[in-house]
């Protein structure tokens, strides 16, 4: 969102009088924390796959990351498979290979 029109919902919504420069400070630390909250949410994923097969036994959690240009681990994937998924799976279904492709929006 443009300074701008932030201004302008602002003023309207809560009856504030903002100056350009204090929306574009705003604006600025915003990003900021959602950038920063996506940095922390990637340290913790590796927590998380760790959790996951610690507590839940024979399954299975990779994170993958890739190099960028500034030589930093950025998140490239992740795959994770329940064991109790695997076992019914094995025991009960036919054999299907699947593939399934989602899009992360953000850094």
């Amino acid at each position: 969102m443009k300074p701008r029109m932030f201004k302008v919902i602002v003023d309207q919504e809560r009856n504030c009088n903002l100056n350009i420069k204090m929306c574009q400070t705003a604006r600025k630390k915003a990003i900021a924390n959602i950038v920063e909250d996506y940095k922390e949410q990637f340290n913790i994923l590796y927590d998380y796959c760790l959790e996951l097969t610690t507590k839940n036994p024979y399954s299975t959690a990779v994170v993958s990351t890739k190099k960028n240009a500034n030589d930093q681990d950025e998140f490239a994937g992740i795959y994770i498979c329940l064991g109790p998924l695997k076992r019914v799976c094995l025991e009960g279904c036919r054999p299907v290979v699947s593939l399934d492709g989602c899009f992360i929006k953000g850094p």
